[in-house]
C-alpha cells in the first residue's frame, strides 16, 4: 500500500510538472507570436505546430511584404476548418493570385460558417470587383440585412455600382427600418432628396418613439431645403403616433400652432417653437402657466425672440390669436413706438406680408386677434415674435408671459 502512494504521488508530481512545462511552452510561444516580426511567428510555429492563429499571423506577414501566404494560410484551414475568418483570409489570398474559384469557394464556406456581418462584406465587395451584378446585389442584401453600425461604406459601394437610388432601394436595401432610415438619410447627404423624402414618408407612418429624434432631425433638414410639404407629412405622420407629444398642426380642425399652450419645453426641432438665444433676453419654460419672457433693455434693438414653422394654403385666410400678460408697466415708452411683435414670414426670409401684430403694452391679460392671407404659391410659413424698437423710442424693458398662441383658417381670399 505505502508503495501504491509513492507511486500514485510521483505520477501526480509528473503530470504536475508536465502541465507546468505545457504552460510555460504556450506562454513562450504566444510571447514571440506578438513580438509579430516574421522569425519570432515562426519560432512560435515551430513550438506549437497545431495553433492554427500562429499560421494566419504569418501568412498575414508574408502578404504585407507581397510573399506568397496562400500554402501557409490553407494550413491554418485546416488546422481550424470551421473558422470563418481564417477562410476569408485564405480567399483574399487566393484572390490576389488570380486563383478566384478556389476564393469563391472559401468566401462562400466562409458565409455558410457565419452568420454575421463579415463574410458577407467580402462576398460583395468580392463580386463588385469581379464585376458579377447579381451576387454583388444578393450579397449586399444579407449584409443590410446583418448590419449594426455604420451603414455607408455599403451604400458607398451599391451607389458605385448603380447611382441610382431606386435600384438600390429595389435590390440591396431589406425592410429592416434601421437600414431604411439609414439610406434615407445616406440619399439626403448626396442630394437626392425626393426618393429620401418619400422614403422617410414611408417610414413616418409607421414610426416607434425610439426612432424620434433620427425622423424630427429628417423634418430640420427637409424644412432647410424647403420641401415644405414632405416636412409636414412626415411630421404629421409622428404627431398621430405620438411619437412627438404634438397635435398635427391643422388649423382648419384644430389649431395651426404647434405646442401652442406650451405645455412642452420648446424643443428647437420641428415645427416646434424654437428660441433664439438673444443678449439681454431671458426665456423661462413653466408647463402650468406658459413661456415666460424678460426683456433687461440691453437687448439688440432688433432681435428675434423665438419661432416656429406653420403649414398654410395659398390665398387663405387664417386668424392668429395670443393669450398673454404683462406683469409691468415698463414695456413700451408712452409713445408705444418700441416693443414685442408678431411676424408673420416667408421661411428663409425676413420680410412679412404685411402681417406685423404688436403685443399691448399695458400691464394686465391681454387677448389679441389678429388676421392675415396667405400668398399666392405659398404652403408654409414662419411665426416669429421679435423686439423691434423704432427710431426715438426706448428699448422695451420689462416681463411678458405667454400664455397661448393658436391659428384658425377662416376660408378662402374672394376678390370683390
Amino acid at each position: 500500500m505505502r508503495l501504491v502512494r509513492q507511486a500514485l504521488l510521483l505520477l501526480t508530481f509528473g503530470l504536475l510538472l508536465g502541465g507546468a512545462y505545457r504552460s510555460v511552452r504556450i506562454a513562450y510561444a504566444d510571447h514571440l507570436y506578438r513580438l509579430g516580426d516574421s522569425d519570432s511567428v515562426a519560432r512560435a510555429i515551430g513550438m506549437e505546430p497545431g495553433r492554427a492563429l500562429y499560421r494566419a499571423g504569418l501568412g498575414e506577414l508574408l502578404a504585407s511584404s507581397a510573399g506568397d501566404a496562400r500554402a501557409t494560410l490553407r494550413k491554418s484551414v485546416e488546422l481550424s476548418p470551421s473558422d470563418a475568418n481564417l477562410r476569408i483570409r485564405l480567399g483574399l489570398e487566393l484572390e490576389t493570385w488570380g486563383e478566384f474559384a478556389e476564393a469563391e469557394r472559401e468566401l462562400l464556406a466562409s458565409a455558410q460558417i457565419s452568420a454575421k456581418y463579415a463574410p458577407r462584406w467580402t462576398l460583395m465587395n468580392y463580386y463588385y470587383r469581379r464585376g458579377v451584378r447579381e451576387e454583388f446585389w444578393r450579397w449586399t442584401r444579407q449584409a443590410l440585412e446583418t448590419s449594426y453600425r455604420d451603414r455607408r461604406p455599403v451604400f458607398d459601394l451599391c451607389w458605385a455600382m448603380s447611382p441610382s437610388p431606386a435600384v438600390i432601394l429595389d435590390r440591396a436595401v431589406p425592410a429592416r427600418r434601421p437600414v431604411r432610415l439609414d439610406y434615407a438619410w445616406y440619399l439626403a447627404t448626396r442630394g437626392e432628396w425626393t426618393t429620401a423624402a418619400a422614403l422617410m414618408k414611408d417610414l413616418a407612418r409607421e414610426a416607434h418613439p425610439g426612432e424620434q429624434d433620427r425622423l424630427v432631425g429628417f423634418v430640420d433638414a427637409l424644412l432647410n431645403v424647403k420641401l415644405f410639404p414632405q416636412a409636414t407629412a412626415v411630421w404629421n405622420s409622428l404627431a398621430r403616433r405620438s411619437v412627438v407629444p404634438f397635435d398635427p398642426p391643422e388649423p382648419k380642425t384644430g389649431s395651426g400652432i404647434t405646442n401652442g399652450d406650451f405645455a412642452s419645453p420648446p424643443s428647437a426641432h420641428g415645427f416646434d417653437w424654437r428660441i433664439v438665444p438673444t443678449d439681454g433676453v431671458f426665456i423661462a419654460h413653466d408647463p402650468a402657466r406658459g413661456l415666460s419672457l424678460s426683456l433687461s433693455g440691453t437687448q439688440p434693438e432688433t432681435c428675434e425672440i423665438l419661432h416656429q414653422y406653420f403649414p398654410v394654403e395659398p390665398l387663405q385666410y387664417y386668424r392668429l390669436e395670443c393669450d398673454y400678460q404683462n406683469s409691468t408697466s415698463r414695456l413700451f415708452n408712452h409713445l408705444r413706438a418700441g416693443g414685442l411683435e408678431w411676424r408673420v414670414q416667408l421661411p428663409g426670409t425676413r420680410e412679412p406680408w404685411r402681417a406685423i401684430f404688436n403685443l399691448s403694452g399695458e400691464e394686465g391679460d391681454h387677448h389679441d386677434r389678429h388676421e392675415f392671407l396667405a400668398p399666392r404659391g405659398v404652403s408654409m410659413a414662419r411665426l416669429v415674435l421679435l423686439h423691434h424698437r423704432q427710431r426715438g423710442a426706448m428699448k422695451m424693458e420689462g416681463d411678458v408671459l405667454l400664455k397661448r398662441v393658436k391659428l384658425q383658417h377662416l376660408g378662402p381670399f374672394r376678390a370683390e
